[in-house]
This record gives C-alpha cells, structure tokens and sequence, in this order.
C-alpha cells in the first residue's frame, strides 16, 4: 500500500508544478501586455470607447496578474475556493480534485477498497495519505484560481483588440 500512496503522492506534486506553471505563464502574459499597454494609451481626444476598452482590458489583466501572484502564497485558505463536496465510491483516487475531498482515513480507507483488501492502516500510510490529500488541495485551490484569472485575463484581452479594432476602423 505504500507504494500505491507514493505513486499518487507523486502525481498530486506533478499537479502543483504543472498548476505553478500555467499561473507563472499567465501572469508573465498578462503582465507583459498591461506593461506593453500602458505605454499606448491613446490621448484624451480619442473616442471614450476606445479609452474605456482599454482601461477595462487593462484593469481585467491586472485582477488576472495578481489572482496568479495570489496563487503562488503557500498558505491560500479562502472558504469559496475550498468548498468540499461528498465523497463517492465512484471517485477517481488518482485525481486531485477528488482526493482534496478525503481525509487522510478515508483516502486509505478507499485505497483498500479499490483493491479488495480488508484495510489495515498504518501511522506511515495515513501521514503519506495526508501529504497526497495536502498537495491534491494546493492543487485545486491553484487551478481554479487559473481558471478565474484565465477568464479575467480572455475578456481583458477581448476588450484591447476592440479598442484595437475601433483604431484602426477610425
């Protein structure tokens, strides 16, 4: 059974690294495009559309920049993002976003099920069970906060190419 538990503890950590880098690659993308912006504003005599676009766009990647700073700080603990749902037998025990509903008895617990096995825990599986059900946490807490601010970050980008389009069209 250890080896079962470090083998999803090893996918969990995969989780967290590949969610690390979709935030960073987001916010370099988001933060480079307000930087690159800011310094094309267009004058007060333009239209107020074109302005307006911009600044939202702009204000939308800033909230997308800063919820993926957000998720690099190792403590996020905010009760919308953490919402806990029932757990099932028809749970996917090597999927984050399953395992974060567990406890680390449980997830043992299910372990044994899954394979038949009368469950036997031991102090060595429910810490390695509460390692995985750690990281399975920071994972969904970093994905659906790329998820907010890959939205954030779409309809910033939508709002600068109408700006964009209204430009050129003038």
């Amino acid at each position: 059974m250890e080896d079962r538990l470090k083998y999803v503890l090893d996918l969990c950590i995969d989780w967290v690294k590949y969610a690390e880098k979709k935030n960073a690659a987001l916010l370099v993308a988001a933060s480079g495009l307000v930087l690159s912006l800011v310094g094309h504003f267009p004058d007060k005599t333009s239209s107020s559309g074109i302005r307006a676009c911009l600044w939202i766009g702009c204000v939308s990647l800033v909230l997308s920049a800063l919820i993926c700073l957000v998720s690099f700080i190792p403590q996020i603990d905010f009760p919308w993002i953490t919402s806990r749902r029932k757990t099932s037998s028809e749970d996917n025990l090597f999927f984050f976003g399953h395992i974060a509903d567990y406890s680390a008895s449980e997830l043992v617990e299910a372990l044994y099920q899954g394979e038949g096995i009368q469950p036997a825990s031991n102090k060595l599986q429910l810490d390695l069970a509460g390692q995985i059900i750690v990281n399975a946490r920071v994972s969904l807490k970093k994905f659906r906060l790329f998820t907010v601010a890959t939205w954030l970050a779409t309809i910033g980008v939508a709002l600068v190419i109408c700006a964009a389009v209204q430009i050129l069209a003038q």
